[in-house]
């Protein structure tokens, strides 16, 4: 089967029922149970901080301003 069918973080066992959710997709791009789901539950290597950083680096560009005349 493709799919992984334990937490990587407890070994639990994950449902493959469509019905209800088979695990947690982390960005780190491993499946989780519910208790491990979160980042600092798993020691993830995924770096969120940098992720923000650059978005608000995208989103904010710098405004430079006109130099003000002097009378």
């Amino acid at each position: 089967s493709s799919f992984p069918s334990s937490c990587l973080g407890s070994n639990m066992a994950l449902s493959l029922c469509f019905s209800l959710p088979s695990g947690f997709d982390c960005r780190c791009g491993n499946l989780f149970c519910a208790i491990h789901r979160y980042s600092d539950m798993h020691a993830c290597p995924y770096d969120y901080k940098a992720e923000a950083a650059e978005k608000i680096r995208k989103e904010n560009p710098i405004v430079i301003a006109e130099k003000i005349q002097k009378l």
